[in-house]
């Protein structure tokens, strides 16, 4: 469970803090009774075990001709002691529910620690008007969201065009010729003024000879690579410019969405009802802020 430091809350615009300053608290005392849940159940378990064991030795110890009225009373006993466990145990998972529901919080940390490093200020943004069944209009917003996500990794897995593709490997050829020439040694006593035995030593010797056959033969192994390239790169490759404009577009659409879906929650808890937040929000839409 992540904390927020003041530092992180006092990013938040202060007309917003009392939202986030809410949620944190909550999330602490359904952490702090999930603690205490747990430790019922496991004195429940505890108090079980005692029970079996207690009346096992009693029942072996008492004569046979009581054995059957004392059974009866341990058998009673024992359900009523496995009764305590179902109990706690419901009651851990219902409260563990109810812990797990501050779960987004995670995300808006890690947003805001991020927002921190980069000095991002914050600002207000409004979350637009809803009505209707909330619950129900959550829902269909989360069923658009998870489109719009499988939408942005097919983009994200789409292959790049034949430019950014030999672009790509012209960046790598260059990155292993710029360290290929060989180190000179025009001492006396040096085998050879050419350290080439040196491309065979050590750890990272095939990265050195490979970056030495960079250096010697880039421009033939450049044009041979890209003419392997040229002939088996598959169609449909979308430039990075044309890439980055559609995940933009995206994720604007996502961000909407998400605005949308917590002025449903914002509305519903004014009626009294809760609706969970997803884990993986958008901690934009749930602060009601934007980034300038």
């Amino acid at each position: 469970m992540r904390n927020f430091t003041s530092r992180l809350i006092q990013l938040v615009p202060p007309e917003r803090r009392p939202k986030l300053l809410t949620a944190i608290m909550e999330r602490q005392v359904a952490f702090d009774a999930m603690r205490q849940a747990r430790l019922a159940l496991d004195d429940a378990i505890n108090r079980h075990g005692a029970v079996h064991a207690q009346n096992d030795a009693i029942l072996a110890d008492a004569p046979s001709e009581m054995r059957v009225h004392i059974a009866d009373e341990i058998s009673l006993q024992k359900q009523a002691a496995a009764d305590a466990i179902s109990r706690h145990q419901a009651a851990l998972d219902r409260i563990t529910e109810q812990f797990q529901q501050h779960y987004f919080l995670d995300e808006v940390h890690r947003w805001l620690a991020t927002a921190a490093r980069l000095k991002v200020r914050l600002a207000l943004d409004v979350l637009p008007g809803v009505a209707g069944d909330h619950a129900s209009a959550v829902k269909e917003l989360r069923a658009k969201m998870r489109d719009l996500e499988s939408r942005r990794d097919e983009v994200s897995d789409l292959p790049a065009d034949m430019d950014d593709l030999l672009d790509q490997l012209d960046a790598m050829i260059e990155g292993y010729s710029a360290t290929g020439a060989p180190s000179l040694d025009f001492s006396s006593d040096a085998a050879s003024p050419v350290a080439l035995h040196a491309l065979e030593e050590g750890e990272h010797s095939s990265s050195r000879l490979l970056s030495f056959l960079m250096w010697c033969f880039g421009d033939e192994i450049r044009a041979k690579l890209h003419a392997l390239v040229k002939a088996r790169a598959p169609e449909g490759g979308v430039g990075s410019v044309e890439r980055s404009s559609l995940m933009a577009s995206i994720d604007s659409d996502l961000l909407a969405l998400a605005r949308e879906e917590e002025a449903h929650i914002v509305a519903a808890e004014a009626l009294g009802l809760r609706i969970g937040r997803r884990r993986q929000i958008d901690p934009r839409a749930f602060l009601e802020v934007r980034e300038v």
